[in-house]
């Protein structure tokens, strides 16, 4: 069990260094997609290879920073039915939707 701990605590630690890297990612990608957007409508001009550019760091912004969202609980879902559960069928829906909460609190 100690050997589990250590490694899902590493594998934390790296997802919340991968997630804070991500950060200045997004900041890349507002940058090169406002520059991409002046191109084309203020200048008339604009490249393939900035577009494509753009989708990359969009599906890599995306990928790397799911699992700083899922350790930080930040992801977005209905919680219409799921806010009236009580804490024990909160915990049973968190385990079969794959989105297991440490310690216990869905």
């Amino acid at each position: 069990m100690r050997i589990l701990r250590t490694c899902a605590g590493f594998i934390n630690a790296l997802n919340e260094k991968v997630g804070r890297g991500v950060a200045w990612l997004s900041l890349a990608m507002v940058l090169l997609t406002a520059g991409d957007a002046i191109a084309r409508y203020v200048f008339h001009t604009g490249a393939v290879a900035v577009q494509e550019l753009e989708w990359h760091l969009f599906a890599v912004l995306f990928l790397l920073g799911a699992g700083y969202t899922f350790l930080h609980d930040g992801h977005v879902r209905v919680d219409i039915v799921y806010s009236r559960l009580q804490d024990r069928w909160k915990v049973s829906a968190g385990l079969f939707c794959c989105r297991f909460v440490p310690g216990g609190k869905a």
